[in-house]
């Protein structure tokens, strides 16, 4: 590549993938055709990629996503449908408050969620919560319907639009559960059916 005989590389790195099927070979041809500006060729191998990193150099591989394109849906068309993927992208997608674009990845992920990834997607919850309240709630009821929370399903249309009302679960503040901030002089207890407040 160096010396710009590029048929000679690509071919030497398709040999290095197909002799070696671990991350290093793959990364290289992501790299490969990034530079060379084979659009086509370097989803093809960040997808591949992906399949074999490790978190971070998940990080790594979206932020080059990125650079490639800025519109999320040609991003997120590219990657693989594994839980843990999905996951890491989400986070990635937090971390550098891309909400809007982490919205359509939260609900697939929320499909594909087990116990390890409530964490994670309450935190869309919280994030969501101030910008657009459908991605939050579409997220929570995802998360409902597949018990993960144990939580009715909202449905603002029809008034529904409080969760946990009855105070029948120990309100955990997260998501679109009930918050209950730290206030100096206020303190909060659960009591029965509902919430006991004292003030100094």
């Amino acid at each position: 590549e160096t010396v710009r005989d590029y048929a000679a590389a690509e071919t030497f790195l398709k040999r290095a993938a197909a002799v070696d099927n671990k991350f290093v070979p793959r990364w290289a041809l992501t790299n490969y055709y990034f530079r060379r500006g084979d659009e086509a060729n370097f989803w093809l191998w960040l997808g591949r990629s992906l399949e074999m990193s490790s978190a971070e150099a998940a990080n790594v591989i979206f932020r080059m996503a990125w650079e490639e394109s800025s519109r999320p849906e040609i991003i997120a068309s590219h990657i693989p449908r594994s839980r843990t993927i999905l996951s890491r992208y989400l986070s990635f997608l937090i971390g550098t408050q891309r909400i809007e674009a982490a919205a359509p990845v939260a609900l697939r992920a929320a499909t594909m969620a087990d116990a390890d990834d409530l964490s994670l997607l309450m935190t869309f919850c919280e994030r969501a919560l101030l910008s657009d309240s459908g991605d939050a709630v579409a997220v929570w009821n995802g998360l409902s319907a597949k018990k993960l929370i144990p939580f009715t399903p909202l449905d603002p249309a029809r008034g529904a639009i409080i969760s946990n009302k009855d105070f029948l679960v120990s309100a955990a503040p997260r998501g679109c559960d009930w918050q209950i901030p730290a206030v100096d002089g206020a303190f909060v207890t659960q009591a029965g059916d509902g919430h006991g407040i004292s003030v100094s």
